[in-house]
């Protein structure tokens, strides 16, 4: 994680994880995580993959957007606060 540390440090271009829930949840425990963006579908399956395998303490997400596309997706863009607020 110490390369992750060094790449964020430095100016450049946004990084950007698309779709892996593995290192997602390992990003978000290391506190890398600066910005979240759930796409969801309008479609209920009724069951399927849980996209944070591991127990993650819970944290705080604040909405920064969200947008809804002519089908019906929507683009909920949030920002990372902290640990959760009780």
């Amino acid at each position: 994680m110490e390369g992750v540390r060094g790449v964020k440090s430095k100016d450049g271009p946004d990084l950007i994880v698309s779709g892996s829930s593995t290192l997602t949840s390992v990003l978000l425990g290391q506190g890398l995580v600066d910005e979240v963006v759930l796409i969801v579908y309008p479609v209920l399956l009724g069951r399927g993959k849980r996209f944070f395998r591991t127990v993650l303490t819970a944290r705080e997400l604040a909405l920064v957007s969200t947008k809804a596309t002519p089908t019906g997706v929507l683009l909920n863009t949030y920002r990372y606060v902290g640990s959760l607020r009780t």
